[in-house]
């Protein structure tokens, strides 16, 4: 039988198409193989205070390694209000809080494009428990966390809002009418954190404390932990893995692991000193504590039940840390104290191995990107740490002051940073400043 031209032509369509899908197999194939070919997926988000696990790590990729007034700054922005917490990212927006008046009578949540700096929308709602607005006092002070549905901010006037991609507020809860005003000198500055379906806020203060567990869909208490009081900054970190999820808090005298379904109590370590201020840090089996008092910085292990005060302690450290929280890396931990002092401890057994002054002291907590290790000066100065080559990136920058003729001292102050590919954050009372390639 003698093929038909059309019959030729359909045999040759499918040749060619053989020939192209086994053309797509071979470069697959090769590409497979080609390493400087294949690109990480990075990091697009920044979910809470302290990254995605709330241990200051991140996997972004091209991050700036130096930048200045006139390197690498992508933008800058003036924000409305003033506040101390830090931006939060969610797939190219950044969300940030703010208070504004003297009596921080109004609370603020804006959403900015992360790639231009425009502002997309900005809130503002009435404060239900006003004070006065004090430099020591917090402003504004919790960080925000955010997921794939909402951005959910909390303030030291005990409100707590679930705000929509879109702006929209969704539900609001004044926990200061509801449970009491709260009491002490510096007010609330610990952030709120999240597991998959819930927050979880701490508020440790001269008066009466707990912890509690909110619905995100409607605000309203899955559990909630009446504590003594506790005058505390710290900020309690969700601990998951396959198994179960652990709420670890480290506040003013004790050290804790809460089960974040049921908020029952796991286990304590008890007569911790001046752990007030810095987060903990947790690795697999370890929680990292700093203390402002040297001696009180300790490593507890994990596991146990009821108190294991006198079982798990680890190891303790003469030195002393800030406001910072500790960094782990590669075997090490990081601390940096209240005059700009880094020093490094092998994590294991707690050996000061090295100690270098980097210039003002860190009130953001520091980043680890890869291998490279970010510690923020409260002054604006950034020092960048290479591991395990100790090679030191000084960026001693003047985008602070520059950015505005009539600054103070205040507002020139770094609160905290977020990172995403290509870009840092920087948070200062008033401004936002994205550094990244122009």
């Amino acid at each position: 039988l003698t093929p038909t031209i059309e019959t030729l032509r359909i045999m040759n369509g499918n040749k060619m198409k053989l020939i192209l899908i086994l053309c797509f197999i071979l470069v697959a194939t090769f590409c497979s193989d080609a390493e400087d070919l294949i690109q990480p997926e990075g990091e697009t988000r920044w979910t809470g205070f302290r990254g995605n696990q709330g241990i200051s790590h991140t996997d972004a990729i091209n991050l700036p390694l130096t930048w200045s007034e006139t390197e690498n700054i992508r933008w800058k922005i003036d924000l409305s209000g003033y506040g101390q917490s830090s931006p939060v990212v969610w797939d190219g927006r950044v969300y940030v809080t703010s208070s504004e008046g003297s009596m921080k009578e109004t609370l603020i949540a804006q959403a900015i494009d992360l790639t231009t700096g425009d502002i997309i929308w900005t809130k503002r709602f009435n404060s239900s428990f006003m004070t006065d607005r004090l430099d020591m006092a917090a402003q504004a002070a919790p960080t925000p966390v955010v997921d794939a549905e909402n951005v959910y901010a909390f303030f030291e006037s005990g409100d707590l809002f679930a705000i929509s991609h879109q702006g929209e507020k969704l539900w609001h809860r004044a926990f200061t009418e509801e449970y009491g005003a709260f009491m002490g000198n510096h007010e609330i500055g610990s952030s709120i954190t999240q597991t998959d379906d819930a927050i979880i806020l701490l508020i440790d203060h001269d008066g009466p404390s707990y912890l509690v567990s909110l619905s995100k869909r409607d605000g309203a208490n899955l559990w909630k932990r009446d504590r003594e009081k506790r005058v505390s900054w710290t900020s309690p970190v969700v601990s998951k893995n396959k198994n179960s999820t652990k709420i670890i808090i480290s506040s003013n005298g004790i050290v804790e692991a809460y089960n974040s379904k049921t908020g029952e109590q796991i286990w304590y370590v008890e007569g911790v000193k001046k752990n007030t201020v810095s987060s903990p840090t947790i690795t697999d089996k370890l929680v990292i504590v700093g203390s402002s008092q040297k001696g009180e910085t300790l490593a507890i292990e994990r596991g146990g039940v009821g108190n294991v005060t006198e079982s798990h302690i680890h190891w303790k450290a003469d030195i002393a840390s800030s406001f910072g929280s500790p960094l782990v890396h590669s075997g090490r931990v990081y601390f940096v104290n209240k005059v700009g002092v880094l020093s490094c401890l092998n994590l294991d057994t707690g050996e000061q191995l090295w100690t270098i002054r980097i210039g003002s002291p860190t009130w953001a907590s520091p980043i680890a990107a890869g291998n490279y290790l970010y510690f923020f000066g409260k002054d604006g100065d950034t020092t960048v740490l290479h591991f395990p080559s100790k090679q030191l990136l000084v960026s001693k920058t003047d985008i602070l002051p520059s950015m505005n003729i009539n600054f103070i001292a205040t507002e020139s102050r770094v609160y905290g940073v977020a990172a995403v590919n290509g870009f840092f954050l920087i948070r200062t009372g008033k401004r936002l400043i994205c550094v990244g390639k122009p």
